[in-house]
């Protein structure tokens, strides 16, 4: 089945209004989940489906909790991820840019920031290079072992060239936690799962 790009656009704008986003917070997540989805990336639009991303009801302004001229820390108060790791790249990149590097966090976000080759993607086109970390939750478990310790903790890596930027978006598990929802193994296949190598185009 083939389905044109501005439908799937669509069809992600009518789910997030009715998730409750608003017009400003909509084209931010939307824009994430489309560069995921036209990659072949699990952040991309399975993200909408079953109980999707709901907007938290208790959601409020996003505040700086404390700040520095090479970096801050960002409170979500309950903001998707995708919205608060906006304005968490947008400062970074006004503090890089005059002072040689800027560091920010973020604690408090109501959902996962998505695919992060996203992010450190945009940090690349400024002519920067980017690192963007996310932690998650207890779901991978190490070797031997059926008990969850770590987190999928993906990371990425934006890195400017002369032409599109090169960047690098991976899970450190063996797969994402979307890869999980995902998935649909066949009988009598085995899957092998790499890290994901996103190049902006």
């Amino acid at each position: 089945m083939k389905v044109k790009i501005s439908e799937l656009e669509s069809l992600a704008t009518q789910a997030l209004k009715r998730y409750g986003y608003n017009d400003e917070e909509i084209p931010v997540i939307r824009g994430m989940l489309m560069y995921a989805q036209l990659r072949g990336n699990n952040q991309g639009l399975v993200k909408l489906i079953g109980k999707g991303i709901p907007k938290n009801p208790q959601a409020g302004d996003i505040t700086i909790e404390k700040e520095t001229k090479l970096s801050a820390r960002i409170n979500g108060h309950h903001n998707p991820g995708a919205v608060v790791i906006k304005k968490t790249v947008d400062m970074s990149l006004t503090k890089a840019k005059k002072h040689g590097i800027g560091i920010v966090g973020t604690n408090n976000t109501n959902s996962s920031t998505g695919a992060l080759g996203y992010w450190a993607g945009q940090i690349a086109r400024e002519g920067l290079i980017g690192f963007v970390f996310a932690g998650s939750p207890e779901t991978v478990s190490y070797h031997g072992s059926y008990e969850p310790i770590f987190g999928t903790n993906p990371v990425a890596i934006g890195i400017p060239t002369s032409q599109d930027p090169i960047v690098l978006d991976m899970a450190t598990a063996a797969m994402a936690y979307y890869g999980l929802t995902k998935q649909k193994p066949q009988a009598g296949k085995s899957h092998r799962i790499s890290p994901t190598i996103a190049r902006v185009t």
